[in-house]
């Protein structure tokens, strides 16, 4: 355990005060309290590229008149309108977001904390704008009824909030004699009822600032690059004139003599109907508040044995039994300080909703246990020892993470232990432990029961948000069960046999803690990347980077094991998901000590592929992997009690998913449906493959995911050599007895929106909620630069978007406009969550975007940009705290196949070289032309929509073009399928006058089923009824999951035919040539294969739109050569191609199916050749269709002056010498390793002669 000479205050003569920390931070940490006693630790990296600041009040919604719930949540959202020094609205937002930045706060019951993020060299003023916060706030009068609505937005928001239901039924239980609530506030209490009360709201929203934010009661965490002694100047100087009142605030057991809650309203059972699919049940018991106790912590002790899933535990048994899916235990202060809480929360079955006298029973058998015996110093120490470790090798986070966890802390534990007081115990108190666990009695206990079933037995309603429920007395035949089981006639040796009666025993050693947490050598030649492992088997491909950074004994590996399995139909993708549960849940007992222990995994669904993550301390990580790998091979028959908990689990999950988001989250997804194919499958269809899944139908089921054959690529970072990497590439591949490789992998496909502006309605599948929501996507042309300029544009209007369509127009607490990118292209995206009519959001958002684009174009100056510039600069120099964060970082490219680990380098030389021009030319000529879609979901909650505030209007640009039909129901009559589709929705193509196309979500997914499922495509004829429609065709983009290290992914390019058509478009494609010839489509559209012939033809053009457009796929990985390279190739005399497909090399005119896969291509380039280039060439390609492993060894052509060998990891031409074999110069590369695939690992190969 490290710690920081530090001082204390700033200008006193206290002793220093020695901050520990743990040993893999950099930051030098100091402690200072400052004349007006404000305490702060500052922690200074001059290394950092991340710059924030946490300020902690001890004020919260206890403190607040308990009649006008939410006034100190309205207080906090008035502290960001404005300042003295900084009066203008939005501009502390606006500065955050343009510096890289950004700020948030939320309010406790005794707490509020106020965060930002920022990049370094703008921390000092940012200071000066946060600090002024808590100084001279404006809290202006003309503010308050906008932010109110702001309130109450965030109050609509959370409606369908199971946890926000939660507060409301425990406000309804309080004692109105003792100060704790909750409440978010809104329209109602903090508006309509002040004022009919005669209640100046603003008045008292100043008072409780007044009377409660003081100097003394806040605390402060700074991060900065400065160095210490002027971070400590910089706070001194900003925070020294916030006022010391000399205030002393309660909290916890010394707020009121009065017991939060009244004996008689707590000790019953409470019964919710919830929103959402779930069954639960808890176990709830208010406690002594344990702030006093940080050093022994007794809750966590009791926690850990009552939440343990291990052997014998009380979890454990009663999955065995088949009544709860999963639990969960909490201790702790309940919303920062109210009181404490001890609860147990049981995720039920359906067989598990009837039987809850089981359950308690053997909870409260195992809990006098407990009770009976004195507490087990080795469970303690064993405790101990993880935290230790934790906090030795805790992870480094972000500022916007950590300073808030800091200055939190602080207001808890002194500042010395500010970094470690929640995670080490300090001290071992058997007498603490015994004293919390007699507390743990039935008489306390308050039951609570979740579930639709319970819908009718529901008559009382919340009034805060409306949730049904009853409270009534709990069974009498429970309790006398429970007391039994409790009591267990007084003695140990009854409660003993009792527990051993019902399967029941105390956890044994944990056999996962680490014993070697040694530091592996480290590499002669340290990689700022991963690189491609030489050595690995030939169907799997391993990336590696061993960790010199973060000096921590921790790995991330992460294995892709791709089938076609996965994506060839929703009930297949569902029933490897149901499997993946079924094998977690089957390894849950021995996998638990592990993940207490600090090493866990996950197994799941990616893109085409099944993910196995596992992370943690790398001791004892070969031996989870191998845990894991047995048991996802033994698991050939399903145990039905497995399936049981998985199945009750899951399905709850799909039917949450399908029915039960937020309105812009049904946005997000369905347009995700609309868009995207070959990664995975919306929840409704998913819910319906589900529904007809058995437990028998999962017999022997993983194998059938590689009878096809299976690909592996894993990334493998930290604390591992790469000789640790092979033989855990090594272990899966054994362990799963993986031989075979796949022939060809399955394709991502993406659909090209129309031109203009497309419209798609859907009614909300919550019928509970009450907002409606606009999810807007522009999309734009793909490439590097196209993604850093949408990156720049977001930097420059996204903070006024939040400003004027949040703050100021009010539309709702879900405001939000981003740069987005998918693996082919980017999108700028907009969404908004609303009360309001939904064309006049949507007008809104036009106009918006309107206005703004004439603004970069006319009035945006070029010190603007520099500083959007700077901000977008800052964050993409942000470095990795941790391996985690290193791992996200190299994820998208490992996950989407391109495999560029520099990407981010080449991003910031582009925005570093970007101009205000340039995103001038890129908005006038791109954005504000671009195809846009406006998916919207409207609610169907039989409620009002707030008024339109006074002077505004319905429309925009959709509105006027349709006329008012587009919201009619009349102009669904135009589709034949709407009226035979459960759920109809409305796709308007505003670039045809007053005309609505009514197309169903059926019509919609026909449009995808032409997608193929491998590198090619068949067009397929439209339904007769929709050639006379307007077009409601959206052309798909595929990108490929080629052969690694072919990491281009395929582009298919469209050639749309007649503009009825759904899909008019015919691709061949040639996955394993270079991105010029990656791609390509005969000129004649409607046919299904081509001649070798042609082929050629098209690549040698680059393509039927000209080589610019042959080079639209990913021009950034193209190793600088771009549009030039193409050119180049279509412009070269004496060019020859030679076209392997599957196992033969074709001759002559011989047809290419659209659908062949394994095509390679070869081409020879002969300026002064002579005859024997092209049968040297024709030689070449025999060789690879003979024996693709001899490839190695074939010999240079003859006569060769020159050989260029095009890779497919970025595209790089490398020259090598003429008389060496294939094999030779591509192993001299370093950065290749030949396989039996042989040329499918290579671009192409180029000789010229």
């Amino acid at each position: 355990m490290a710690a920081s000479e530090t001082r204390a205050g700033y200008g006193t003569n206290q002793p220093p005060v020695v901050v520990k920390k743990p040993d893999t931070h950099k930051r030098e940490y100091s402690f200072l309290e400052l004349d007006n006693k404000l305490r702060a630790i500052i922690g200074s990296d001059p290394e950092c590229d991340k710059a924030g600041a946490a300020l902690v009040v001890n004020v919260g919604m206890c403190h607040e008149r308990k009649d006008l719930p939410g006034l100190a949540h309205f207080l906090e959202h008035m502290l960001f309108t404005g300042t003295s020094k900084y009066p203008k609205e939005g501009e502390y937002h606006e500065f955050m977001n343009q510096n890289g930045g950004m700020a948030n706060a939320y309010t406790a019951c005794y707490f509020t904390c106020y965060m930002f993020e920022v990049k370094p060299e703008c921390l000092e003023e940012a200071l000066d704008r946060f600090s002024r916060f808590f100084i001279e706030p404006l809290l202006t009068r003309d503010c308050t009824e906008r932010e109110i609505n702001a309130v109450d937005s965030e109050f609509q928001a959370g409606q369908t909030s199971p946890w926000w239901r939660y507060v409301g039924i425990m406000n309804m239980s309080a004692n109105p004699d003792h100060p704790f609530h909750v409440a978010v506030g809104n329209n109602k209490v903090l508006l309509d009822e002040p004022k009919e009360r005669g209640i100046d709201l603003y008045e008292e929203m100043k008072k409780l600032y007044e009377s409660t934010y003081s100097a003394n009661g806040m605390t402060v965490c700074v991060f900065g690059r400065e160095a210490p002694d002027e971070l400590r100047k910089i706070v001194a100087e900003k925070f020294g004139a916030v006022v010391n009142k000399g205030l002393t605030m309660p909290i916890g057991d010394s707020v009121s003599d009065k017991p939060p809650f009244l004996p008689n309203e707590w000790h019953q059972q409470l019964l919710q109907n919830p929103v959402q699919d779930v069954k639960d049940l808890s176990f709830i018991w208010v406690t002594p508040f344990q702030d006093p106790f940080w050093k022994s912590k007794p809750s966590l002790y009791i926690s850990h044995l009552l939440g343990h899933e291990g052997a014998g535990s009380v979890i454990a048994k009663l999955k065995q039994q088949g009544l709860i899916s999963g639990c969960g235990v909490g201790d702790g202060n309940w919303l920062e300080g109210a009181f404490s809480l001890l609860k147990v929360n049981f995720d039920l079955t359906d067989k598990g909703l009837d039987c809850i006298q089981e359950i308690g029973q053997h909870l409260f058998a195992y809990l006098g246990l407990l009770q009976k015996m004195p507490p087990e110093k080795w469970i303690f120490d064993e405790m101990q020892k993880l935290g230790d470790m934790r906090f030795k090798f805790g992870e480094d986070a972000s500022p916007f993470a950590l300073c808030p966890q800091i200055a939190s802390t602080m207001q808890k534990v002194p500042a010395s232990e500010a970094l470690c007081g929640d995670m080490v115990l300090y001290e071992y108190d058997p007498d603490a432990i015994t004293s919390l666990l007699s507390k743990l009695t039935l008489e306390s206990v308050r039951v609570q029961v979740q579930a639709k079933k319970l819908a009718d037995r529901c008559k009382q309603v919340d009034t805060s948000y409306g949730s049904p429920m009853q409270l009534l007395p709990i069974e009498d035949q429970w309790l006398e069960s429970w007391r039994a089981a409790l009591n267990a006639s007084g003695t140990i040796e009854a409660s003993t046999k009792i527990t051993i009666e019902l399967g029941l025993s105390l956890p044994k050693p944990n056999p996962f803690i680490p014993e070697d947490l040694s530091l592996k050598p480290p590499p002669q030649e340290p990689k700022a990347k991963p690189s491609l492992l030489k050595g690995t088997e030939s169907l799997t491909c391993v990336f590696h980077k061993q960790d010199d950074t973060f000096k921590q004994p921790k790995a991330r590996v992460s294995f892709s094991i791709y089938s076609p399995f996965f994506t060839q139909d929703p009930t297949n993708y569902t029933k490897a998901e149901l499997w993946c549960r079924c094998v977690e849940e089957a390894l849950q007992e021995y996998a638990y000590d592990a993940e207490v222990a600090g090493v866990e995994y996950s197994l799941g669904l990616g893109a085409a592929c099944l993910r196995l993550v596992l992370a943690g301390y790398n001791d004892k990580l070969h031996v989870l992997l191998d845990a894991v790998t047995e048991k996802m091979v033994s698991l050939v028959e399903i145990p039905e009690q497995i399936f049981s908990i998985v199945a009750n689990s899951m399905g709850d999950d799909l039917r949450n998913q399908a029915f039960h988001s937020p309105p812009y989250g049904q946005c997000r997804t369905r347009l995700d449906e609309l868009l995207m194919r070959g990664t995975s499958f919306p929840a409704y269809q998913r819910l319906e493959a589900f529904e007809k899944i058995t437990c028998s139908d999962l017999k022997g089921l993983a194998e059938q995911f590689f009878v096809a054959g299976a690909h592996v690529e894993s990334l493998m970072l930290g604390n591992l050599t790469a000789e640790d990497a092979r033989l855990l590439a090594s272990k899966l591949m054994t362990g799963l007895n993986l031989r075979k490789a796949l022939a060809v992998l399955p394709t991502r496909a993406e659909a090209s929106l129309p031109e203009g502006s497309t419209l798609w309605e859907l009614d909300s599948t919550d019928a509970e909620d009450p907002n409606h929501a606009v999810f807007m996507k522009l999309q734009l042309p793909s490439g590097l630069e196209n993604e850093m300029l949408t990156y720049l544009l977001d930097k420059a209007i996204s903070s006024k978007f939040f400003d004027l369509l949040r703050t100021q127009q009010q539309l709702g607490y879900i405001v939000h406009m981003a740069a987005s990118v998918t693996v082919l292209q980017p999108y700028l995206v907009a969404v908004v969550q609303t009360e309001f009519d939904l064309h006049y959001v949507r007008g809104c958002l036009e106009k918006f975007l309107e206005e703004h684009f004439a603004f970069l174009e006319e009035a945006m100056t070029d010190e603007e940009f520099e500083t959007c510039k700077e901000g977008l600069l800052s964050e993409l120099r942000v470095k990795p705290k941790n391996i985690s964060e290193e791992a996200q970082r190299f994820s998208r490219v490992f996950m989407d196949r391109s495999f560029d680990f520099e990407r981010r380098e080449k991003c910031i030389r582009f925005v570093e070289a970007s101009t205000l021009a340039m995103l001038r030319s890129y908005v006038r000529d791109h954005v504000s032309k671009a195809p846009r879609i406006y998916m919207q979901v409207k609610k169907v909650l039989e409620k009002e929509d707030k008024p339109l505030p006074s002077g505004a209007s319905e429309g925009g640009v959709i509105r006027r073009n349709c006329g008012d039909s587009a919201t009619s129901s009349q102009g669904t009559a135009c589709c034949e399928r709407a009226l035979n589709c459960p759920r109809p929705g409305r796709i308007i193509y505003t670039t045809l006058p007053k005309r609505v196309v009514s197309v169903t979500r059926k019509v919609v997914r026909e449009q995808f089923e032409t997608a193929p499922r491998a590198h090619g495509a068949v067009s397929r004829t439209p339904p007769k009824e929709a050639r006379s429609r307007p077009p409601c065709s959206l052309r798909l983009r595929l990108a490929a999951l080629p052969f690694l290290p072919c990491m281009l992914p395929t582009r298919l390019f469209e050639t749309q035919s007649a503009r009825t058509s759904m899909v008019g478009w015919t691709p061949v494609a040639i996955p394993n040539a270079r991105a010029a010839f990656s791609s390509c489509t005969t000129a004649e559209s409607g046919r299904e294969n081509a001649t070798q012939s042609e082929v050629a033809a098209v690549a040698q053009s680059g393509g039927s739109s000209g080589p610019e457009r042959a080079w639209e796929c990913y021009p950034e990985r193209g190793g600088g050569s771009g549009p030039e390279q193409a050119r180049e190739c279509s412009s070269e005399r004496g060019t020859s191609y030679k076209i392997i497909c599957g196992d033969r090399l074709l001759q002559g005119n011989e047809r290419v199916s659209t659908l062949q896969q394994g095509i390679t291509l070869i081409r020879i380039s002969a300026t002064n050749a002579s005859s024997h280039s092209e049968e040297d060439l024709e030689g070449l390609a025999q060789e690879i269709v003979e024996n693709r492993k001899r490839v190695a060894e074939a010999p240079i052509p003859r006569r060769t002056k020159k050989v260029k060998i095009y890779l497919g990891l970025n595209g790089d031409c490398v020259e090598v010498d003429p008389t060496e074999t294939v094999g030779t110069m591509v192993g001299d590369l370093g950065s290749l390793q030949l396989s039996p695939l042989g040329f499918a690992k290579i671009c192409w190969v180029e000789w010229q002669a």
